[in-house]
């Protein structure tokens, strides 16, 4: 459900997804929607309309990336 309490409005949507962990920090769901709701502000987001869907979500982050290696690359401060 979508709601705007200032506006009064409410649009309902319906439907099932599965889902399953391909590798660490990624996810592929399948699914139908029932009932789509629709939303001009959110035209892009295709899962939120009537029919089936392909969702996949990746975590990218400094982690991912190798950007936390704390490995002897960088010398410490001297206390010259």
């Amino acid at each position: 459900m979508m709601r705007s309490v200032s506006a009064g409005v409410r649009s309902y949507g319906m439907g099932a997804s599965l889902g399953y962990q391909l590798m660490t920090n990624t996810w592929l769901a399948l699914g139908y929607n029932l009932r789509g709701m629709g939303d001009r502000d959110f035209a892009g987001a295709g899962y939120k309309n009537r029919g089936p869907f392909v969702t996949l979500r990746m975590k990218v982050d400094q982690d991912t990336l190798g950007l936390n290696d704390h490995g002897e690359k960088t010398r410490p401060l001297s206390a010259e």
